[in-house]
C-alpha cells in the first residue's frame, strides 16, 4: 500500500508491505528502479516499511512518523552517494558511467581482497541484466556497473560475496563464515538485495 507523509514541507511517498516471516517493523530506503511503486517524488528513492502480518497499517504509519528525522537524513545522504538508474543511456554516457564504476569497484575489491589475503586474476565491469557479480573457476571477478548505484553496504556485500568464492566456489557453511568475517549482517543485506531489480 502506498502512503505519503509531509516532513519539513516535503512530500515523502512510501510503501507499506506485509511479510509473513517478518517479526518486527523495519524501514529501508534505497535507490528506485524502473519507476517502482513507492518511490519518493522526484528523488528516485524507494522507502519501504516492512511489517509482520499481525501489524496494522496505523502501527506502520506511527512507525514512520516516529522516524521522520532519520528518513530526511537518509534521503539526503543517499542523494549524495547514489545516482538514479537511467532506462536509456547513450554510448558516451554509458562509457563514462562504466569507468566511474570501475574505479569505485576496483578500489573496494583490492581493499577487501587484501583483508582476506585472496588473489584474483582479473576484474571485469559489465552491464548485466541478471547478475550483480560472479566469480569464475579461473579466479576472474565480474561485477555489474550498476553496483555503484546501490547503498554502499550492499555494494560491499556483493564484492565480498564474490571474493569469498575465490576460496569457496559454493555456498557452504565455510563460505558464509568467510563472508560474515567482514559482513556480519550479510543476511539482512542479502534480503535487501533480492528486493532490488537490476
Amino acid at each position: 500500500m502506498q502512503k505519503e507523509i509531509i516532513i519539513s514541507g516535503r512530500q515523502i511517498n512510501y510503501q507499506i508491505k506485509k511479510y509473513k516471516l517478518s517479526k518486527n517493523l523495519r524501514l529501508s530506503i534505497r535507490p528506485c528502479f524502473d519507476n517502482e511503486l513507492g518511490c519518493e517524488k522526484n528523488s528516485h528513492l524507494k522507502i519501504l516499511v516492512s511489517i509482520p502480518n499481525r501489524a496494522s497499517l496505523k502501527m506502520a504509519e506511527r512507525f514512520v512518523e516516529e522516524r521522520k528525522d532519520w528518513i530526511i537524513e537518509k534521503i539526503d545522504e543517499l542523494k549524495k552517494t547514489t545516482l538514479d538508474l537511467r532506462p536509456a543511456m547513450d554510448k558516451k554516457t554509458y562509457k563514462k558511467e562504466k569507468e566511474r564504476a570501475r574505479k569505485i569497484i576496483e578500489n573496494r575489491v583490492y581493499y577487501f581482497g587484501d583483508l582476506y589475503g585472496f588473489k584474483f586474476k582479473r576484474i571485469a565491469i559489465r552491464s548485466q541484466r541478471t547478475r550483480w557479480g560472479s566469480c569464475t573457476r579461473d579466479g576472474n571477478l565480474n561485477f555489474n556497473y550498476k553496483l555503484v548505484y546501490l547503498p554502499v553496504k550492499i555494494m560491499d556485500y556483493v564484492i565480498v560475496h564474490e571474493l569469498c568464492h575465490l576460496d569457496q566456489l559454493n555456498h557452504s557453511k565455510k563460505f558464509w563464515f568467510l563472508v560474515s568475517e567482514i559482513i556480519p549482517d550479510y543476511r539482512e543485506l542479502r534480503r535487501e538485495l533480492k528486493r532490488i531489480n537490476i
